[in-house]
């Protein structure tokens, strides 16, 4: 399995272009061909989950969807690309469903998360890697 890091950090850069290429209202046709796109990169889950694990060792993961690209706040990190994702989730004990709106920036080669919104009773774990720069393998 790919390291996780380098894998957002591909996934950010495959979104740019995609977005890339679509203009401020796609037609129908432009937009399905970019969720086509979307659709063939399962990793962009890999990545949902990956977050989910960092912030909430024992969330449940149930999807990921792309709110933004880029994400208006990516230029508050100097970030060459960037993403706002929705992370819907269940805790492992009562299974609740959850939600978890999380900005991911990368420069460099290097990465970093910043939570939105997180509705979870139990708050995001501020031992995660992925809250500081984080260089990909």
């Amino acid at each position: 399995m790919a390291d996780p890091v380098t894998t957002a950090v591909t996934i950010l850069q495959m979104l740019q272009q995609v977005m890339a290429y679509l203009p401020a209202q796609p037609t129908p046709e432009q937009a399905d061909r970019a969720r086509a796109s979307l659709s063939q990169a399962r990793s962009i889950a890999d990545v949902g989950a990956s977050i989910l694990g960092c912030y909430h060792r024992t969330g449940r993961f149930r999807s990921v969807d792309v709110l933004e690209v880029p994400w208006q706040r990516g230029q508050q990190y100097n970030a060459k690309t960037s993403a706002l994702l929705r992370i819907d989730w269940n805790g492992a004990l009562t299974q609740a469903p959850y939600v978890m709106i999380v900005g991911i920036a990368e420069r460099d080669g290097m990465v970093i998360t910043a939570i939105q919104t997180d509705n979870a009773m139990v708050p995001p774990s501020a031992k995660c890697p992925l809250a500081q720069w984080t260089k990909a393998n």
